[in-house]
């Protein structure tokens, strides 16, 4: 904890790097931002292959079951062709949301590092800005004493000035 001094006003000794570290959780936050849009893009992207595997298997379906008309075996073997090639992109896909996902909690890691570090130098700086007030009560307090002191040696003063003449009327 950093000591507090004797002042008008409450001065940080550690303000630069409460600020460093606030900047430093903007930029993890910024940083965990692009990471979590960037998961939400990669799983909309994978939902959109899906649903292309699915209408795609849906048009063989009919092909094959004889609601639409086929015009020969190479229109059916190319769509076939083209469902592989959708079952590979979805494994890329997934494997790509995994990795944004990783890069996410990574991110959020960061975040949480970044916030705590924050939070102790904030906490620091609480307890620092109570250790001056008390020590300005301290201080305050005690030139009022002194004031007080004056006031009280000042009146005996008076009262034992006055005493002798008192004493000169009797």
């Amino acid at each position: 904890m950093s000591k507090a001094k004797k002042s008008k006003r409450f001065n940080y000794p550690l303000q630069t790097v409460l600020k460093v570290r606030e900047i430093r959780e903007n930029q993890a936050l910024d940083a965990f931002q692009q990471a979590e849009t960037a998961y939400h893009a990669a799983q909309a992207t994978l939902r959109e292959i899906e649903q292309k595997r699915d209408h795609a298997y849906q048009e063989l379906r009919d092909c094959l079951s004889g609601k639409l008309p086929t015009t020969n075996v190479q229109e059916v073997v190319l769509r076939k062709h083209h469902l592989d090639g959708l079952e590979q992109e979805i494994i890329k896909q997934k494997e790509a949301v995994e990795q944004a996902r990783l890069a996410m909690e990574e991110a959020r890691q960061k975040l949480i590092s970044a916030m705590i570090d924050r939070k102790i130098i904030d906490k620091d700086k609480e307890k620092t800005r109570e250790s001056w007030k008390k020590l300005m009560d301290k201080s305050d307090g005690l030139f009022l004493d002194d004031i007080a002191i004056i006031g009280y040696e000042a009146k005996n003063r008076r009262q034992r000035e006055n005493e002798p003449d008192k004493k000169e009327i009797e």
